[in-house]
Parts: C-alpha cells; structure tokens; sequence
C-alpha cells in the first residue's frame, strides 16, 4: 500500500512508527521551488523540528545562465526525440514535438517559471529563520553553492543544513 506523506507534518503522516535511532536527512530535490512561502515555512518548521539536516537541489535559478541552459534542454527535445520515437515506437511524440511543438514549449516555458520560482539561498535561511520551530534555529548551519552540470550554462544550485550538534 502507497501512502501519501505531508511534507509540512511527516511526524503526523507516519502512522506513528517510532523514530529510528539514525539520524535523518530530508532531501528536496528539484521539489522546494513548487513550494509557496507559507508552505516552505512550514515544511521547514517540521525539517527542523523532526530531522538533523536537510538538503534542497535546483537546476534552475533566476540568472540568466539558467534561461539559456532551459532553452538547451528544450533543442536537447528537438534533437533526441527522433531517437526516442524510433525506440518507443511513438509518433505521437513525433507529432507534439515537431507539427504541434506543445513538448518543447511546455517544457522550456515549466523551466522558465520554475527558475522564476527558485529561491537563493538567503532566500532559504530567511524562510529558516522565520519558521517559528521550537528550540530555534541557530543550531543550524547553512551551506550553499553551485556545480556546473552541463555546459556551457548549467548549473545544480544546493543548501544543505546541518543541525550544529549533529556528528
């Protein structure tokens, strides 16, 4: 049986199955964009309540880099999509890619408004620090970069948190 779990509330959503002795490490990957401020505040309040780090990884982000390096994903599309086709069997991805370019377009257009979306990593210590979780959070420490994923112009955007105390 699949379960959805809360993102805001993952203590309140696992059925009460005890804390294991481990440490946890929550991980949002290409995923804390689709949150909205409220909601990241809340979800983090929870991460820092419940967990002893978290990291968040972006490809997209609001430089102009990340517009360009959208737009290549979407002529990477042009170019694979015969491979794939071929492969699949499926001209309807023919068809959505090159007479009615809706693939490429909705795409590059999701990546343009996820980059929008993206937040800096101040950004992400300032919803870290305004989320009211109980004991604080200056026990936690944030780090930040940036790692070239494609070139010319792509790049993984990461923070990662650690709780001060945690070994």
């Amino acid at each position: 049986m699949v379960a959805a779990v809360d993102a805001a509330a993952v203590t309140a959503t696992t059925n009460g199955v005890p804390p294991h002795p481990r440490k946890i490490f929550r991980l949002f990957n290409l995923a804390f964009h689709h949150f909205d401020d409220p909601l990241a505040r809340a979800i983090l309040k929870d991460t820092v309540e419940t967990s002893d780090g978290f990291g968040i990884f972006e490809l997209q982000h609001r430089t102009v880099d990340s517009f360009f390096s959208t737009i290549l994903f979407g002529v990477g599309i042009l170019l694979y999509t015969p491979v794939y086709a071929f492969l699949e069997h499926d001209l309807v991805a023919l068809l959505f890619t090159y007479l009615l370019p809706i693939i490429p377009f909705v795409l590059v257009v999701d990546g343009w408004i996820s980059g929008l979306r993206t937040r800096t990593p101040d950004e992400i210590e300032a919803l870290l620090r305004s989320c009211g979780a109980e004991g604080g959070t200056d026990q936690w420490e944030l780090r930040s970069g940036s790692e070239k994923h494609m070139w010319p112009c792509g790049h993984l955007h990461w923070v990662i948190c650690l709780k001060k105390n945690a070994s």
